[in-house]
């Protein structure tokens, strides 16, 4: 999805475990002991369904990509392309089998554009 933001604004969001619940449709909460992920940070996320789930990041690339594995599982990849310096697009990655999540990922694709377009100081 196209970003009306540069590169380094939708990785600040996208990296900010305390914006989570605000785009994340199936994160109520966030426990992690950096604010800001980096390679091989740990926490648990609480779903909409009141699971505790624990998390790894397992691979980050910075202002690039990010990917997790989610309750011990290999789950979504977080990739930004930059277009120029006040664009970009966001992509989620996820494998074969996660193809039904790609509904959730769309409404967090489409709130991260929402938390982008509103100028919300982070």
């Amino acid at each position: 999805m196209s970003m009306a933001a540069g590169a380094s604004d939708v990785w600040r969001i996208i990296t900010d475990t305390s914006l989570w619940p605000e785009w994340g449709p199936s994160v109520v909460d966030v426990q992690c002991s950096d604010r800001f992920i980096l390679s091989g940070s740990k926490g648990a996320v609480k779903t909409v369904m009141g699971l505790s789930l624990a998390f790894t990041i397992t691979s980050l690339k910075k202002e690039r990509e990010w990917r997790w594995a989610v309750g011990g599982i290999d789950a979504t990849g977080h990739r930004i392309i930059p277009i120029n310096d006040d664009c970009c697009m966001l992509f989620f990655d996820m494998p074969i089998w996660a193809i039904p999540y790609s509904i959730i990922c769309l409404v967090a694709l489409d709130r991260i554009r929402k938390l982008v377009n509103s100028k919300k100081e982070f």
